[in-house]
């Protein structure tokens, strides 16, 4: 999916929804009632995608025009993520972050494999270190990618 998205090739929103839920298994795990969990993966994993394939008008369509991001910030955020670098490998490592941030939020999983944290960042970060196969997404990720997601996870 991160190397569609990079070689911009015709990849549409709805094709890169369908991949997401093929991809992450984790977006499963949700219950009907926690749908709002499922929303906010998917806001967060489209938002990914609008700024890879530099789709300004469906990253600000939802957004009220008195707040709507200006094309100079668009333009400073594109230039930023260029200035990045971006490979498939650390696509891929947004795109999983994204799609699994919020499983620690899920109070039997965390309650099953991560009892002794206290937020759900950090049931997360406890679960991909101590049970990986828990979390597909993430075990498929090269070590480095891994490491990336484990800082992240624990600086919050």
């Amino acid at each position: 999916l991160a190397n569609r998205m990079l070689t911009k090739e015709g990849l549409q929103e709805d094709d890169f929804k369908a991949e997401v839920y093929k991809i992450f298994l984790e977006m499963r795990y949700f219950r009907k009632e926690e749908q709002n969990e499922i929303n906010r993966q998917m806001a967060a994993l489209l938002s990914v995608y609008w700024v890879i394939s530099e789709q300004y008008e469906l990253f600000t369509r939802e957004q009220p025009e008195k707040d709507k991001l200006r094309p100079e910030s668009w333009q400073h955020m594109l230039e930023w993520v260029n200035e990045v670098g971006l490979t498939s490998k650390r696509v891929a490592a947004v795109l999983v972050y994204c799609a699994i941030v919020a499983i620690g939020k899920i109070s039997a999983f965390q309650k099953e494999f991560a009892a002794e944290a206290t937020e759900p960042i950090g049931a997360l970060a406890s679960i991909v270190q101590r049970h990986p196969v828990l979390v597909p997404s993430f075990q498929r990720l090269d070590e480095e990618e891994q490491n990336l997601i484990v800082y992240c996870l624990k600086a919050q």
